[in-house]
C-alpha cells in the first residue's frame, strides 16, 4: 500500500494533519483525519465575520451570473466610455456632437436611431438662428444679384481701360457697392459656411462612431436593415433621402432662398431637384445606415424650416427681407421706396 503524505492544512485556527486509513477488503481508500492540535498564538476569527464574507463572495458570484445570464438572453450590449474607443476625446466639433449623443444615449436609454432623431433635431433647433440669418441673407443677395452683375459688367469695363485712374474708380465702386449692401464674396461665405459646417462635423462625428464600430450601434438594428453600421442592401433608404433632399432644394429655389443665385440662374436649373434622387441612391448607398438615417432627418428638418419661413407672418415676426417681383420692378424702375438699390 501506498503512504500519502499531505502538507498540514490550516482551518480556522488549527492544524489539520492528513492522515491515511488502513485498508481493508483489498481496497484502497483515503480520507482525512482531522487532529485539532491549536496554533500557537493564532487569533480564532468570529463565526459571524466568516459568515458574512462567504455570503459576500456568494452575493457577487451570483450578480456575475445574473448579469452573463440577461446579457445572453436579452441581448444586452455594454459599451465602454467613448473616450477609451478613440471617440469624444477632442476639442474638435465632431468630438462634441459625439459626446453629446454618449450623454443622450446613456441617459435615456433610447436606441440608436432614436439617439440619431433627437440629436438631430436638438442640433437643429439650437441652430434656427443661424438657419433663419442665412435664409434672409440668401433673400437678400438673391434680389441684389442684377444690380451686382451689372456692376461688376461696369467694374470690367474700367478694368479694361489703359488709364490707372478708371481702373481704380471701377474697383472703389464695386466696394462701394458691397459695403453698402452688406454683400461681397467673403460676406457671402461668412454667412453661409455655418450650416454646412454644422452638416460636416455631424457627419464625420457619425461617420467615426460607425467606423470604430460602437458594440450598441453595430447590434441596433432598424426595420430592414441589420444593423445601422453597415449599408442599406436594398438602398431604400438612400433613395428616400434623395427623394426629401431635392424636395427641399426645391422649395429654396421657389422661395428665393438661395444665396447668391438670381432668379434668372434658378429657371435654369429646374432639373436640379432631380439629382439627388438619382446620385444618392447611386454613389451613397454602401455609407453605414445610421448615415444615411442622420441625413433623411437633417433633410426633413430643412424643409419643415423652409416651408414654416415661407409663411407671411412669420416672415413679419423674423423681419425677413420684402420678396420684390420683376413685374413690380418693369413697371417702378426709379421707385424711391424700392428695397434695391
Amino acid at each position: 500500500m501506498i503512504r500519502i503524505i499531505r502538507c498540514p492544512l490550516l482551518h480556522r485556527g488549527v492544524v489539520v494533519h492528513l492522515k491515511p486509513l488502513p485498508s481493508s477488503n483489498n481496497l484502497l481508500c483515503a480520507s482525512r483525519c482531522i487532529s485539532t492540535t491549536p496554533l500557537r498564538n493564532a487569533v480564532p476569527i468570529p463565526t459571524e465575520t466568516l459568515n458574512a464574507a462567504e455570503n459576500v463572495q456568494n452575493l457577487t458570484q451570483n450578480a456575475a451570473n445574473l448579469t452573463e445570464t440577461l446579457a445572453e438572453i436579452g441581448g444586452i450590449v455594454v459599451d465602454p466610455p467613448f473616450v477609451e474607443i478613440g471617440l469624444a476625446a477632442g476639442y474638435w466639433p465632431w468630438h462634441f456632437i459625439q459626446s453629446g449623443l454618449e450623454t443622450f444615449y446613456i441617459a435615456t436609454g433610447c436606441p440608436w436611431w432614436l439617439t440619431i432623431i433627437m440629436g438631430t433635431m436638438s442640433l437643429r433647433l439650437l441652430t434656427f438662428p443661424i438657419f433663419v440669418h442665412t435664409r434672409k441673407f440668401g433673400i437678400k443677395s438673391s434680389q441684389l444679384m442684377p444690380l451686382q452683375q451689372k456692376m461688376m459688367e461696369r467694374t470690367k469695363k474700367y478694368e479694361a481701360s489703359s488709364d490707372p485712374v478708371q481702373r481704380a474708380m471701377g474697383r472703389q465702386k464695386m466696394k462701394k457697392f458691397f459695403k453698402e449692401h452688406g454683400t461681397g464674396p467673403f460676406t457671402t461665405l461668412f454667412n453661409t459656411l455655418p450650416m454646412p459646417l454644422i452638416f460636416m462635423s455631424s457627419i464625420t462625428a457619425i461617420r467615426q462612431m460607425a467606423a470604430v464600430p460602437v458594440p450598441s450601434l453595430e447590434a441596433t438594428s432598424l426595420l430592414w436593415m441589420e444593423s445601422l453600421v453597415t449599408g442599406d442592401p436594398y438602398r431604400v433608404l438612400p433613395l428616400i433621402t434623395g427623394c426629401v433632399i431635392g424636395l427641399s432644394i426645391h422649395s429654396s429655389m421657389k422661395s428665393g432662398m438661395m444665396p447668391g443665385i438670381s432668379s434668372s440662374t434658378v429657371k435654369k436649373m429646374k432639373l436640379v431637384p432631380l439629382l439627388p434622387v438619382v446620385l444618392m441612391p447611386a454613389l451613397m448607398g454602401h455609407l453605414p445606415c445610421v448615415i444615411t438615417l442622420y441625413i433623411l432627418n437633417n433633410a426633413i428638418f430643412t424643409q419643415a424650416f423652409t416651408l414654416l419661413l415661407q409663411n407671411e407672418t412669420i416672415q413679419k415676426k423674423l423681419k425677413f427681407p420684402v420678396m420684390i417681383k420683376k413685374s413690380w420692378l418693369k413697371r417702378n424702375p426709379t421707385k424711391k421706396d424700392s428695397p434695391l438699390p
